[in-house]
């Protein structure tokens, strides 16, 4: 039967699926990049992570779902990340406990950026994997691990050659103890690829990229079905996409099923006392 209505237990199943890719993301970056300094930190329910300065994944999250949040608690968050060099961030889903919320406002925290959190039962039937003649899709290898990283890195930038943070950034997607990878490849080059991180019978899929000039050929679609076949083979029951409102990647995942299940904020602040 279909989730019709999403409560406080579901939210908190996907908050917690997409904090601990943080954390197993935070891990690997933390052996691929030693000098980063990398750290994790349970907090409350949640965990608050560094993966580098210029990290996208320094943030608080899964917090706010197993009671009131206090001040003690935002207290440790705050010296966490005032310790590693960087501004507080923390991930606020409208169905914690709104005691975050007060907590946040008082102390002055500002909307940085939203993300529509999108989520998807695993259906029991396999979707159909549609491929461009000459195109084949694959789960990963280690031995693919240099060049998934760089193509999906360029997809994501745009261009021919990868910055060297994007590289950083993306890598450890690949070696996360979590994920599982694939790659589309075209005359025996990969072109496009897609990641998923799954705990608890939760998936979350991310790091899709295709090269822009393979793009509108359906390898986006074909990446979202071979992660949700391998999803409904593993015993998940739901698969989750972050996106930012408006986005390309909204339209693609809402043509493969997924529904808008809530729009959360990231919150930053200050170091206080």
């Amino acid at each position: 039967m279909a989730i019709e209505f999403i409560d406080k237990t579901i939210a908190r199943r996907l908050e917690e699926a997409h904090s601990w890719r943080s954390v197993e993301y935070t891990r690997a970056q933390a052996n691929l990049q030693p000098q980063n300094g990398c750290e994790i930190e349970a907090v409350a329910d949640g965990f608050a992570t560094f993966a580098g300065k210029r990290s996208p994944l320094n943030k608080a999250s899964g917090i706010g779902f197993a009671g009131p949040i206090t001040a003690a608690a935002l207290d440790r968050i705050e010296r966490f990340y005032r310790r590693n060099h960087v501004l507080p961030r923390i991930e606020l889903c409208p169905l914690a406990d709104d005691s975050l919320r007060v907590l946040l406002g008082e102390r002055g925290y500002c909307l940085e950026q939203f993300f529509n959190v999108y989520f998807c039962e695993v259906g029991q039937r396999p979707y159909p994997i549609q491929l461009p003649p000459d195109t084949t899709l694959h789960q990963a290898q280690p031995d693919d691990a240099d060049e998934w990283i760089n193509v999906t890195t360029r997809g994501f930038e745009g261009t021919a050659t990868p910055s060297q943070l994007g590289l950083e950034i993306q890598a450890p997607n690949f070696y996360s103890a979590n994920t599982t990878c694939y790659l589309v490849r075209k005359a025996e080059k990969i072109v496009a690829g897609g990641v998923m991180a799954t705990h608890n019978k939760v998936t979350e899929l991310g790091g899709t990229s295709t090269l822009p000039a393979y793009r509108r050929q359906g390898l986006q679609t074909a990446l979202l079905h071979v992660r949700l076949n391998t999803a409904r083979e593993i015993g998940c029951e739901f698969a989750l996409v972050l996106t930012t409102p408006g986005t390309l990647s909204q339209r693609n995942i809402e043509r493969v099923g997924f529904r808008l299940a809530y729009t959360k904020a990231v919150m930053v602040g200050k170091w206080n006392k």
